[in-house]
């Protein structure tokens, strides 16, 4: 796999995006060159070459986008290479992940909102909202991805047509 000019930037833009969700650079530029491979997949070399990154630091990256669940990994018949792909199943669990740290975080800010004193009441004012729209944001993703996850599951049980 060759990449051309197009797909080298496109591959400094997606990883700057990661960069900005904190991701480590070369981990962004890894999945952005996973997103744009065709086929979608790239063997270590082939990350190493098109990205001109060394081998420690396209381990490192493949081992921590591997544990965080971001990207698998394939083998074909009678090649021992292994081929990293983007898990596009986890992307929903990720999320749902996210969701279930607003309930903490929002237990956490009506803590700090009933301990703090009358002092500075716009201040407090705005936690509470705070608060209050990670409540609505918490409640509002629970429902959209309850729907999405039904959806997704009955389109997976229709039958094939012939």
């Amino acid at each position: 796999m060759t990449l051309n000019q197009q797909q080298a930037l496109q591959i400094e833009r997606i990883g700057i995006f990661f960069d900005k969700d904190h991701f480590p650079p070369l981990a962004g530029r890894i999945m952005a060159l996973l997103l744009i491979a065709e086929p979608p997949y790239c063997s270590f070399e082939q990350i190493i070459e098109n990205l001109q990154a060394g081998k420690s630091s396209v381990s490192a990256s493949l081992n921590m986008l591997l544990r965080e669940g971001l990207i698998d990994f394939r083998t074909f018949p009678g090649n021992k290479k292994r081929y990293f792909y983007i898990n596009a199943r986890t992307w929903l669990e990720m999320l749902r992940k996210r969701v279930e740290q607003l309930g903490p975080f929002r237990s956490i800010l009506q803590e700090v909102a009933q301990s703090r004193s009358a002092k500075h009441p716009e201040f407090n004012h705005m936690l509470q909202e705070m608060n209050q729209f990670y409540g609505e944001i918490e409640e509002a993703l629970t429902h959209v991805m309850k729907s999405w996850s039904e959806r997704i599951n009955h389109v997976s049980q229709q039958p094939e047509a012939d």
